[in-house]
């Protein structure tokens, strides 16, 4: 237990502070940063203008990318290390990528989980008129941690959770969020 501690409390510390510092590179009035007062502006239909929560949406991309930071890394060092080393070299690799499996992926789904929820808010927040690929970006997130959350309590017979292994894990599922997130975006910006 304390190990995982030991590793949670410098992504919490990480995580504050790049959201801090983001927050405070915001030049807007003091009024806007504030959450509830920007969620009764967008619920009420008051602003001319709707540039979402910007917050919520870095809190979003940032717990996602922590969260999949144990996938990225077992990936990698599956790869290029285990593969391509002998020797104690190879041990020590090994001894990382069990590391990055045993240990850090309950991170993954938890912090998956929250990012979803971040997601949602930011959406909500941030409403666009204009296209309607965020709404697609947003849908195929959510199926995403559907899919993990199918995987890690296995909600469905063996044969069909290969196949929702093959769709979770699939490179180009990942290049369509990170395509629709950014496209979707160019076009609110």
């Amino acid at each position: 237990m304390m190990k995982r501690t030991g590793v949670l409390i410098p992504v919490i510390v990480f995580v504050s502070a790049v959201v801090s510092v983001s927050a405070f590179a915001d030049h807007r009035e003091k009024k806007e940063h504030q959450f509830f007062n920007k969620l009764k502006e967008h619920t009420s239909g008051k602003s001319q203008e709707d540039h979402g929560n910007e917050n919520t949406g870095q809190m979003a991309a940032w717990l996602f990318a922590v969260a999949n930071f144990p996938v990225a890394g077992t990936l990698l060092t599956r790869r290029f290390l285990l593969t391509k080393t002998s020797g104690n070299f190879q041990k020590t690799a090994g001894k990382i990528y069990s590391w990055l499996k045993k240990d850090l992926m309950p991170y993954h789904y938890v912090l998956n989980t929250g990012a979803i929820i971040m997601a949602l808010i930011h959406f909500r927040l941030s409403w666009c008129r204009s296209t309607s690929l965020p709404e697609w970006a947003v849908l195929l997130v959510t199926l995403l941690g559907l899919s993990g959350m199918i995987l890690k309590f296995r909600l469905i017979p063996q044969p069909l959770i290969r196949k929702v292994r093959a769709i979770h894990t699939h490179p180009a599922v990942v290049v369509g969020v990170f395509g629709l997130l950014f496209l979707g975006h160019q076009f609110l910006d």
